[in-house]
């Protein structure tokens, strides 16, 4: 299942300048069994070969240590974001940033609304852990965390054809597709404003996810202070962002 049909790959790449190994944008999977990067992966630490995509990203960046940064970064997110409040406040945040897009391209508002909270209602089951778990394992994902489905799944995988995903029927791969058809334009019709407000968006998660990677090393070496700079650095990036659409 793919997202060919909605926006054009000059508009989701270029605030990105994302250094994945194809330039396709919402478009099918290759082949089964097409690798386009077939051996990169055989030096790489196993956190780095859980994710890819997003080692490729951050190499190009010249990150270094990147699975020491990974495995803190996620502790950090799951401490992070079992408090209610830090997990209320980042679906708040989603929700207006996408429906600024939402606004912009004219799209209907009550189904972005349906789709999103039924998404977030449903990650936030505590019964569906497991079926979650089971459909990102069938993705390749391992961890169910913002690092690895916001950016290794979506942003790298999904946006640009590198994930081949099997979608069970309303299960969470249904869920996450109905709410990226909710918001994203259609290549062939997008609004200026709307196409203005998509490279802000792609830009701002991007400038997010290298602030997230960039940091001095030691500053990983500390759990405790490590959640509290983490949740001072989304915080920065969303208002920055909300700011600017």
């Amino acid at each position: 299942m793919g997202l060919d049909g909605l926006l054009s790959s000059s508009a989701w790449s270029e605030a990105a300048s994302v250094s994945t190994p194809t330039n396709q944008q919402f478009t099918e999977p290759e082949p089964e069994g097409h690798n386009c990067y077939e051996g990169w992966e055989e030096d790489l630490l196993p956190e780095e070969r859980e994710v890819p995509l997003l080692n490729l990203y951050l190499t190009t960046k010249r990150v270094e240590d990147i699975a020491l940064r990974l495995v803190s970064l996620r502790q950090a997110f799951t401490t992070l974001l079992g408090s209610t409040l830090s997990r209320n406040h980042l679906f708040v945040a989603g929700k207006v940033l996408m429906g600024a897009l939402v606004q912009a391209h004219h799209m209907d508002e009550a189904e972005f609304i349906r789709a999103y909270n039924d998404f977030v209602d449903y990650l936030s089951d505590p019964s569906k852990k497991i079926d979650i778990e089971r459909e990102l394992a069938e993705a390749k994902i391992h961890h169910v965390n913002l690092i690895d489905v916001l950016f290794e799944l979506v942003m790298f995988g999904m946006m640009t054809a590198q994930k081949s995903l099997m979608v069970h029927p309303g299960g969470f791969m249904e869920r996450l597709y109905a709410l990226l058809y909710s918001f994203l334009p259609a290549a062939v019709s997008i609004e200026p404003k709307a196409e203005r407000y998509l490279l802000l968006l792609n830009g701002g998660l991007m400038a997010l996810l290298d602030d997230m990677f960039g940091q001095q090393l030691a500053w990983y070496f500390n759990p405790v202070s490590l959640v509290t700079e983490l949740s001072r650095l989304l915080e920065y990036h969303l208002e920055n962002l909300m700011a600017s659409m």
